[in-house]
């Protein structure tokens, strides 16, 4: 268990310490860290928005631009689609680090999202690009809602039953 415990916490500080050379060094552009939907997730039927999070601010007209953010339907040969709108979550108006990227899906389509190009306020573009494939939930699912959790933590050789609480589980 202390070993375990060691390679664990050493993995955690080792973790830390990148990220904050990270930040301290600076990356050589801007970076996707985050999304909403994961990579290979499921985004509810009624949702029409996407939220990126990047290192540091970029510029919403290089997200704007032609060719920078593109959607395509992968479940129809990887038809491109419309290109989505993209909305400041933060920033000033010019730039921001959370964007939402909105579009209309189709529910039960395989989309993906490819960001091929953004410039942050230094001028520098992409590190790296930028992809996640997702599926639209068929209509009419519901995503569950849960409240609690009772006896959640786990107790070896002595583990009681987990029990969720909450709205919405389907019985598949």
């Amino acid at each position: 268990q202390r070993v375990v415990n060691g390679v664990i916490g050493t993995a955690a500080a080792q973790a830390v310490l990148a990220y904050i050379g990270f930040v301290i060094a600076g990356v050589p552009g801007a970076l996707v860290l985050d999304a909403s939907v994961k990579q290979g997730g499921v985004m509810p039927a009624g949702e029409q928005a996407l939220q990126l999070t990047f290192n540091e601010p970029v510029t919403l007209e290089s997200l704007r631009a032609a060719g920078s953010l593109r959607l395509f339907d992968m479940s129809n040969g990887e038809q491109a689609l419309n290109a989505p709108t993209i909305e400041a979550l933060n920033g000033d108006g010019q730039s921001a680090s959370r964007v939402e990227v909105r579009f209309t899906p189709t529910a039960g389509a395989q989309l993906r999202l490819r960001l091929e190009q953004a410039r942050n306020l230094r001028g520098a573009g992409l590190w790296a690009p930028y992809q996640v494939d997702f599926k639209v939930a068929p209509s009419g699912a519901t995503q569950p809602a849960i409240k609690y959790l009772e006896n959640a933590s786990f107790h070896r050789g002595a583990q009681d039953r987990v029990v969720i609480h909450g709205s919405g589980f389907s019985s598949t």
